[in-house]
């Protein structure tokens, strides 16, 4: 710190000791040239005179100064300086009563002469600054190196200012010289032209001057130390770089302009705590390590287990920050909770039994379970990411409430074992995966998970083992596997849990184990995998006993394992397992064909993707004649009967003969996905032709209705930049044929004959299902409007069409469900995190349907899927359209979905939580870096012109979910209640793209007498009006000229201190400019004293000429000349009395003749007006007399009588 190098070591009685030496002896009358002191007497006097201007500069010397300067003026005296003189006269004019009549007398030998060097004329510091402003001085300005640090600093920054350069190198200072004699260690920047590298190619030179600053150590504790008229130049430099403050910039350099919003993007340390956290458990030292199946037969257990939701983690200030005007936030929650028993209310018909009434609510019942069982994958949506739980405590997991109460009776129904011939014990398989999954999806991506909070999470079976609870556990193992924690799992532990041979937690663990370690190839995952797929282990290895939708669930793994490899061998596995057949000793698989076909499609997608182009070291494999063929039908071939080990691999199996031809019912759907995946965005007119839907009768009856939606889905993953969010692209693509035929009632028209309207129909609902699934992939967690409009257009056509039973029977109410559903999935897709009240709506109203035909499980889970996605992790979250997540959101929303609850017949449940690497944190969070709250915020966003739209700006508020960061040019605060803050350039958006990745939280300040927008929504309250004493909306209206109204009322007589003060504070205040209130009250200080000190009225000559010559003057010119107009009057007064005569005829002599002053009086006016220098009239040809004379503001008689005088 300056401060501390620069404050003295001794008393001011030790300086008392330094007149002494200087002092000659009253018994010599002359100097002896011999004597050393003699010798050097000029170098010791212009050292003492550096440091007595250095310590003139840190306010913290004000008590010393009058000592130094009384010894120095003396020696000047002697030294004949009469510069040098009237430079401690103007600092202390009480020094020109002291008789120096002794010291006049004297004088040095001839011999010891003035050095050439030695600079005879000279300038305070407070007219060195100013004159740098003007022009660059005229004589040498000397320093002494590594010590007269603030003088160096202070002349570099005005000499900066004055040349308006913007780089150090270009900074001229050749009349600032280090002194010759003087030694120093070289090794400063300033003699090794450090500051020449650091501080070059800078954007203006307010920003030249601010790292300048930072770079000599320059802090608010140095500049509070200074006088206050040059700290004004500081302060304007402070000012305007508050406002272009650079991510770039040193911590120092921020903290100085007080940019700790900005200092916070790079050291997120500064970020105060948010009050907008990850939820923890709100148990406190109540047990939580029960499973919930079992709460209701304990009734140990405390009431307050019981009653959690899961939803209880939700960051619920975000929420109601977003969505505070309604109540959809609440409406959510109660659509996704699981663990209360469901309202019956049905009315017993008089013909109705008992009997039959109680089954018929067990048939209510189920269907309402149906919907119950659908809600975890939901749930863990909208809790993803939002829990921190404690390393003591386990995770709470919800519980599947499969129970309802019969209204208004309220008496309890329970499922029976044979309602509709399903066993009740085994509808929750699946669900208490799922819920599972959403309890662990719900932990937050900085928890802390190791292998004993893992293992400490494990149910504890007493009696006999649960499949619910295992199964739960099994999802709660999946979702630490997609979040990546399961690495952090003992290897040992791991093979604790697959020898036990569980089905479910042999999938959690297999899916999430390859999930976390996705496209990293790590070869102990593909060993696991490997010991599950037996078409990777040798031919002659003993066969095991995996379950089938274990085997479904390793090939997946590795799928992701070599995501976006292009790994030949397990490319051509992949390829091979898309047709492969049942084992001969397989028994009970041949429901889960599909489903496994469909893996091995899914799994080679996420391997080839984007790879089509370039098969290099692959086109023996022949992928894409292989998935035509197994898309299309027809006869195998040889190589496709070979396994991938080489060996004939194709055997009877026990339960399915397979012929020579292909069977596509089973391989169709994995080949299309696959070839579409593998030729994504290859625009390949072979492949697209082969994904051309059948244009006659003839041919669309050949193909599958189901199928054409997923070929549909492949021709536009391979035209993928086509893809544009228009009803007239997504109808683009229905042949002629179709789009005749579809939906016309067949007794209105002769032209129906021999035309299939219900396969029209059909092809109809599934191709534009298919291009509405394809525009959901493409605009994902955009909220494009286009897209949005598009698909709410199809979802509410097919909502129409499902209210007419004629139009029903000819797509059949299965088709025409998933259409809907899959509509509006993709609708939710683009507006994931949105929280869209309108797809709320459509979302509330079909979860509303109970008992309807064909209405199942998986419709409930789409539903609840779509109504989750719009608030995806607490609204933090958003999906990702980028094409390496495309594999992931197929898989996780593929338009196929379960009958009923343990339905893996064509998509395995398990994968529908994949989405969870799909998800990017894109919410930006404003916090108040003063406060550490939440806050709104205006954004206005610039996005990059592209092929589709130009560049275009809109405005919006965050919190906010933003766009893709690849798409937006700038992201700026523009806002005149916080600080402005930028992001243009790649490096400032990869601040942002860091920051989302965090918490999102954006570091914003606000103003000085600005309230925040909850608040004070419309501006119109603030701190400062509140305290004012006029009209609050006199003031908002023009707030900024409020001092200078308020001057015009208020005349100089009527002006005190607290007046002065009061406008003092409103303007500073009003601009943030709080550090000029000291400014603001020295001034007054200074104007209304009995006593003007010399240095004091010095910095109001600063003062003045800053003012005139400033580029930004950071001070009120109303609040100065009010102030400086008292202290001219008050001047007048004694200038313009008959008694000041004698005292204005020296202070022209001084002027003219430069005869040194010897009143107080006179000195004080030279210290006022330091414009009048000595022999300035002589001089400069602006000044004269007459000139002089109004300067010193007199009236025409004493202007005259001073004038006769001088012609006399």
């Amino acid at each position: 710190m300056l401060d501390d190098e620069l404050r003295p070591e001794k008393s001011s009685d030790e300086y008392t000791k330094v007149k002494r030496v200087v002092q000659i002896s009253d018994n010599h009358q002359k100097s002896d040239s011999q004597t050393p002191m003699a010798q050097h007497v000029h170098a010791v006097f212009l050292i003492l005179h550096l440091c007595y201007e250095e310590m003139k500069l840190n306010q913290a010397f004000a008590k010393t100064l009058g000592t130094i300067a009384e010894v120095l003026a003396q020696l000047s005296v002697f030294l004949k300086l009469k510069d040098y003189t009237i430079i401690y006269l103007k600092d202390f004019p009480h020094l020109s009563s002291l008789d120096y009549a002794y010291w006049t007398n004297l004088s040095l030998n001839p011999k010891v002469s003035s050095p050439t060097w030695f600079p005879s004329s000279t300038q305070s510091m407070p007219q060195l600054l100013t004159s740098i402003l003007g022009c660059k001085p005229s004589h040498t300005v000397y320093y002494l190196p590594d010590t007269t640090l603030r003088i160096e600093s202070l002349v570099k920054l005005y000499s900066i200012y004055s040349s308006k350069c913007t780089s150090y190198a270009e900074l001229d200072t050749g009349f600032l010289q280090p002194l010759p004699f003087a030694s120093h260690s070289g090794c400063s920047q300033t003699s090794q032209g450090g500051f020449s590298e650091t501080l070059s190619d800078c954007s203006s030179t307010e920003e030249l001057m601010l790292l300048y600053m930072c770079a000599r150590g320059m802090d608010q504790l140095t500049i509070d130390s200074l006088p206050f008229g040059c700290t004004l130049l500081l302060y304007e430099i402070i000012y305007s770089c508050q406002s272009d403050a650079k991510t770039s910039w040193p911590h120092s350099a921020l903290a100085l302009i007080k940019r700790f919003d900005i200092a916070a993007l790079s050291n997120p340390a500064l970020l105060p705590v948010s009050k907008c956290t990850p939820a923890t458990s709100d148990l406190g030292e109540e047990p939580t390590r029960v499973m919930m199946h079992t709460l209701y037969a304990n009734p140990d257990i405390p009431k307050k287990v019981k009653q959690l939701d899961g939803l209880e983690v939700l960051d619920n200030k975000i929420l109601k920050m977003r969505w505070s005007k309604d109540l959809r936030l609440e409406e959510v929650k109660r659509c996704l909770n699981s663990n209360q028993p469901v309202k019956i209310t049905l009315q017993q018909r008089p013909e109705v039994s008992d009997h039959q009434f109680i089954e018929q609510k067990q048939r209510h019942l189920l269907a309402l379970c149906q919907r119950t069982m659908a809600l975890p994958v939901g749930r863990g949506m909208l809790t993803l990411h939002c829990h921190k739980p404690a390393l003591t405590e386990t995770l709470h997991i919800p519980i599947l409430c499969m129970s309802g109460k019969s209204y208004p009776t309220q008496s309890s129904v329970e499922l029976s074992n044979d309602a509709h011939n399903q066993a009740a014990n085994r509808l929750t398989v699946w669900p208490s995966f799922h819920n599972g999954a959403a309890a662990g999806l719900g932990l937050d991506k900085d928890a802390e998970v190791d292998t004993a909070w893992i293992l400490y999470n494990k149910p504890r079976l007493i009696e006999k083992p649960e499949m619910n609870l295992i199964s739960e556990h099994a999802g709660f193992l999946f979702a630490l596997g997609i979040n990546g924690y399961l690495n952090n799992l003992a290897r040992l532990s791991l093979h604790d849990y697959l020898i036990k041979g569980h089905e479910m937690t042999a999938i959690g663990i297999l899916l999430g184990l390859s999930a976390s370690m996705r496209g990293t190839m790590d070869i102990a995952t593909v060993r696991l995998l490997t010991i599950h797929t037996p078409s990777l282990l040798p031919p002659s290895s003993t066969r095991l006993d995996i379950a089938h939708s274990t085997k479904i669930a390793a090939l997946v793994g590795l799928g992701l394992v070599y995501y976006s490899s292009a790994h030949r061998h397990i490319a051509g596995v992949l390829l091979h397992e898309i047709d492969h057949t049942p084992d001969i000793v397989s028994k009970g698989v041949t429901d889960d064909r599909e489903s496994y076909s469909l893996a091995a499609g899914l799994a080679l997608g996420m391997v080839m993707i984007g790879k089509g182009a370039d098969m290099i070291g692959l086109h023996d494999l022949n992928i894409a004649n292989r998935l035509n063929l197994l898309m299309t039908g027809g006869h195998r071939s040889a190589d496709m009967s070979k396994g991938p080990q080489g060996a004939t691999s194709r055997a009877n199996s026990e339960q399915v003969f397979e012929g020579e031809l292909i069977n596509v019912d089973v391989t169709g759907a994995g080949a299309t996905i696959a070839l579409g995946l593998t030729y994504f965005n290859t625009k390949s007119n072979i492949v697209c032709d082969w994904l051309k839907l059948p244009q006659s009768q003839y041919l669309l009856e050949s193909v599958r209705p189901d199928h054409l939606q997923l070929r549909t889905l492949a021709h536009a993953l391979v035209t993928w930049e086509t893809v544009l969010p228009t009803v007239e692209w997504v109808e683009s693509y229905v042949p002629p044929i179709v789009a005749q035929n579809a939906f016309k009632p067949s007794g209105r028209n002769d032209n129906c004959d021999g035309i299939d309207l219900e396969t029209h129909s059909q092809a109809y609902c599934y191709i534009i299902s298919g291009r509405c699934f394809a525009v959901g992939l493409r605009f994902a967690g955009s909220s494009n409007k286009s897209a949005y409009d598009t698909l709410l257009f199809f979802t509410r056509k097919w909502l129409t069409i499902y209210q007419k039973p004629l139009l029903i029977e000819q797509s059949g109410r299965h088709v025409l469900e998933n259409t809907l559903c899959t509509c509006l999935l993709s609708l939710a897709m683009v507006m994931s995190g949105s929280g869209d009240l309108e797809v709320l709506r459509l979302c509330r109203y079909l979860r509303t349907r109970i008992a309807v035909p064909l209405v199942t499980y998986g419709s409930h889970l789409a539903i609840h899927m779509a109504l989750s996605l719009l608030f995806l992790g607490s609204g933090r979250y958003t999906l990702s359209s980028k094409p390496e997540t495309l594999p992931l959101l197929i898989a996780a929303f593929f338009p196929r979905f379960p009958v009923h609850s343990n339905d893996n017949r064509y998509h395995l449940q398990a994968l529908r939580h994949l989405y969870v690497q799909a998800v990017e944190p894109r919410l930006l969070l404003p916090i108040d870096i003063d406060t550490g709250e939440a806050c709104y915020v205006p954004l206005e966003i610039t996005f990059k012109a592209t092929q589709y739209y130009e560049a275009f700006t809109y405005m919006t508020y965050a919190p906010k979910i933003l766009p893709d960061l690849d798409l937006i040019k700038k992201i700026e605060i523009c806002d005149n209640r916080y600080w402005p803050m930028k992001f243009t350039d790649e490096n400032n958006l990869k601040c942002i793209r860091k920051l989302l990745n965090g918490r999102g939280s954006l570091a914003v300040k606000r103003r000085s007498g600005h309230f925040p927008y909850a608040v004070d929504p419309k501006g119109v309250i603030g701190a400062v009006s509140r305290a004012m004493l006029l009209n609050t909306e006199s003031f908002a209206s023009n707030h900024n000229s409020f001092a200078s109204q308020h001057l015009l009322y208020l005349s100089k007589a009527q002006v005190n201190e607290r007046s002065f003060l009061y406008l003092a504070t409103r303007e500073a205040i009003s601009k943030d400019q709080s550090e000029l209130l000291s400014v603001y009250h020295k001034l007054f200080q200074i104007v209304t004293g009995d006593e003007w000190n010399g240095t004091d009225l010095q910095q109001l000559y600063m003062l003045v000429r800053y003012m005139n010559d400033s580029r930004s003057c950071v001070v009120n010119p109303n609040l100065v000349e009010l102030a400086l107009e008292l202290a001219r009057e008050a001047n007048c007064q004694r200038l313009n009395s008959s008694t000041s005569i004698g005292c204005l005829e020296a202070l022209i002599e001084y002027a003219v003749d430069g005869r040194v002053p010897t009143n107080q009086d006179i000195v004080r006016h030279l210290a006022l007006y330091s414009d009048i220098t000595r022999c300035c009239v002589e001089s400069s040809q602006d000044v004269n007399i007459p000139v002089l004379l109004a300067i010193l503001h007199l009236n025409h008689e004493t202007s005259t009588q001073l004038l006769s005088n001088r012609s006399k």
